[in-house]
């Protein structure tokens, strides 16, 4: 996007008029006094001193006051770029927030609506999100695994959300194909709270999955060719399907 005019620019990103002004002003002429900003501006001296005190506030304006009277000077202009990073950060913040309250708010709606609900992300951020979400849980996590495929690729993340389950106390049963990687990471991860059993057959494939089952979700995350894809689905019925069927095959693993 053009600009015609600085002051244009300034309100976009969303100082008031009167901040545009002061610090423009204050860009052009170098340091000075509230009484002179006020009068060079035509902006009453109580609306200056509260102006300024809010571009202080925001790092745009920094006020000295080693001499008599205190005088405001602009910072430099690449501040302006650090107000933009902050308030960028504040929007991931609210929408970390929102993201977070959904995992309640979804499943109410979807009881009083019957209508499944499902989500769907993309990359490594689709993978945090379903495993903070696990930390919700307030059941034993299912947990179905394609150990050989996912854990070279998540864990470091794998092992983070680890720790924070086992803090809370969260059990988790995991069911995975008998294979000597899957082997070996249930020799060294089972635990009181993390119960595993593999399941034998004579042809393992490769379904490159995890899949998770809690509090009336079903959640997966998949990799292929570099590619992370995840959803959380709120459906009771696919719930009690997944649940159904690992606690079948549950039976029949071997610990």
């Amino acid at each position: 996007m053009q600009y015609h005019t600085p002051d244009e620019m300034l309100r976009d990103i969303g100082l008031s008029p009167d901040q545009a002004s002061i610090y423009l002003f204050l860009v052009r002429n170098g340091a000075h006094p509230a009484s002179r900003i006020a009068r060079r501006t035509s902006i009453s001296r109580p609306l200056v001193y509260k102006n300024l005190d809010e571009l202080e506030r925001i790092g745009l304006v920094v006020r000295d006051d080693s001499t008599k009277v205190a005088r405001y000077a602009a910072e430099h202009p690449y501040a302006l770029r650090k107000l933009v990073e902050r308030e960028r950060a504040s929007v991931d913040e609210l929408a970390s927030k929102i993201e977070t309250g959904l995992t309640t708010l979804l499943p109410e709606f979807n009881l009083q609506s019957q209508k499944p609900v499902t989500h769907f992300m993309e990359g490594l951020t689709g993978v945090e999100h379903i495993l903070e979400d696990t930390l919700t849980a307030r059941e034993p996590i299912y947990m179905y695994a394609d150990n050989d495929t996912l854990d070279a690729q998540v864990a470091d993340i794998d092992e983070a959300h680890a720790k924070k389950r086992l803090a809370r106390g969260i059990p988790k049963r995991i069911l995975m194909a008998k294979t000597p990687l899957a082997a070996a990471y249930a020799a060294e991860f089972s635990s009181e709270l993390t119960q595993i059993r593999l399941i034998e057959s004579e042809h393992v494939p490769h379904f490159y999955t995890a899949l998770y089952v809690y509090d009336g979700k079903v959640s997966y995350l998949t990799y292929k060719d570099g590619v992370f894809t995840s959803a959380l689905i709120y459906d009771e019925s696919l719930y009690t399907l997944h649940r159904f069927t690992f606690e079948a095959l549950w039976q029949h693993a071997r610990g």
